[in-house]
């Protein structure tokens, strides 16, 4: 079994096909039994919001099936600032305890682990996000940067996406649908770079 859990991306948001988790798993889907891809993902998730949907899931599947992949993906919302007062909507101290949490109880009931960074986005068009939040990719930088150190002490395998994402020019010109998600051209990028990082793993 594997379990995705993330925001709206990992969701697959602004992607007819269903994102990067349709793009990558497509040639793995044959050789997984029918609803072993569980894809917890919801838009507007942090990662508080993540360890809430891990607990609730491990609670109704007990006892778990015994081989799970837990693949997380998420930290975006978290980073953003909330511009109705100007707070963070989720320090990056409350992140890294959040992260640590979801890591160490996924590990006590053995799942297998994969993480995948997070993206840049377009500043353009994300400082005034639904005259809502603002999202920048200093502050997206900084919690990936937590988000991979953590990974790294945990010995977890990580996909570097937000380095690839600014080392891409395209990425911001062709592949973002309003900023911030990614369209599907998008989303088959990512689903190539962590078939890259993570399929030799996992396969």
């Amino acid at each position: 079994m594997m379990v995705i859990l993330g925001d709206s991306i990992a969701y697959g948001l602004d992607d007819p096909r269903g994102g990067w988790v349709t793009h990558w798993l497509e040639n793995r889907a044959e050789s997984l039994s029918q609803g072993a891809i569980v894809n917890l993902s919801r838009p507007g998730a942090t990662s508080k919001q993540c360890l809430t949907k891990m607990r609730t899931f491990i609670r109704k599947n007990t006892p778990l099936p015994t081989a799970i992949w837990l693949i997380l993906a998420c930290g975006i919302n978290d980073s953003a600032v909330l511009l109705k007062n100007g707070q963070e909507n989720v320090s990056i101290a409350a992140y890294q305890t959040n992260i640590r949490t979801i890591f160490t109880k996924a590990r006590s009931h053995r799942f297998s682990l994969g993480v995948v960074g997070l993206t840049a986005v377009d500043e353009t068009k994300t400082l005034n996000y639904c005259d809502a939040y603002r999202y920048t990719n200093r502050r997206i930088e900084q919690y990936h940067a937590a988000l991979q150190d953590i990974c790294t002490e945990f010995r977890i395998p990580f996909v570097d996406l937000y380095s690839m994402c600014r080392t891409d020019f395209a990425w911001v010109t062709e592949k973002l649908s309003d900023g911030l998600h990614p369209n599907a051209s998008g989303h088959q990028w990512i689903a190539e770079r962590i078939h890259e990082a993570l399929g030799p793993t996992i396969d």
